[in-house]
């Protein structure tokens, strides 16, 4: 048997209902991501000379692709542009490490925008400029990740490798890694958790940066 409500209780609810679809198109249209919409060419031009300062010219050339843009809009105007852009090694193919530059549009603040979570604007090593980008391949990293964690050695055809950039506080700079990962279910938790066995390798170098379980 059904509930029968007093007209004014129904009258609120409709309200309510009418109060909280506007709240969603409000919030909706006060900021938008176009995804794929495309940077003008002066504005990937004035991303990328910040990316040449940083890493140098012709690092950039042999090493660098862009990838795409997004467009943000806030309150129906465009307000900034996120641009993607792959980094790639001439000796590893199994792996890249990709980076945004973010411009924004408005007012006193547009330009290039740097993260104050991060150094520069690239996570990328500086030392590009003289060394040019040549790290250890895949194989290489993964043996030396087998070798250094014995239990990592049984999770060896479901072992994942992904490439990043991490910073040194004592040197000051960015430095690529090897994180190589393994995760399984904790079987002694509560909820779905896993454990994750891993090891970083210092890409450049090929010395083990850390191992261990969390």
């Amino acid at each position: 048997m059904g509930v029968a409500y007093p007209s004014f209780l129904k009258k609120m609810h409709h309200k309510f209902k009418i109060a909280l679809l506007f709240v969603f198109i409000s919030g909706f249209c006060l900021s938008q991501t176009i995804y794929g919409g495309m940077a003008p060419d002066s504005i990937r031009k004035k991303c990328e000379a910040v990316i040449i300062s940083e890493i140098g010219n012709t690092v950039f050339k042999n090493n660098v692709k862009f990838i795409k843009s997004d467009a943000h809009t806030k309150e129906k105007v465009l307000n900034s542009y996120t641009l993607f852009y792959s980094f790639t090694f001439p000796n590893v193919k199994e792996s890249h490490v990709v980076f945004t530059m973010e411009y924004n549009l408005s007012g006193n603040k547009s330009g290039v925008i740097k993260d104050i979570a991060y150094k520069n604007h690239t996570r990328l090593p500086s030392d590009l400029k003289k060394t040019g980008a040549k790290i250890i391949s895949y194989n290489d990293a993964k043996k030396t990740a087998l070798a250094t964690d014995t239990s990592l050695k049984k999770f060896e055809n479901k072992l994942y490798g992904e490439l990043s950039t991490e910073y040194d506080n004592i040197k000051k700079d960015y430095y690529f890694v090897w994180y190589f990962y393994y995760m399984e279910p904790c079987k002694n938790c509560e909820a779905e958790m896993y454990t994750t066995h891993n090891v970083f390798i210092n890409a450049s170098n090929g010395k083990v940066i850390s191992t261990g379980k969390k």
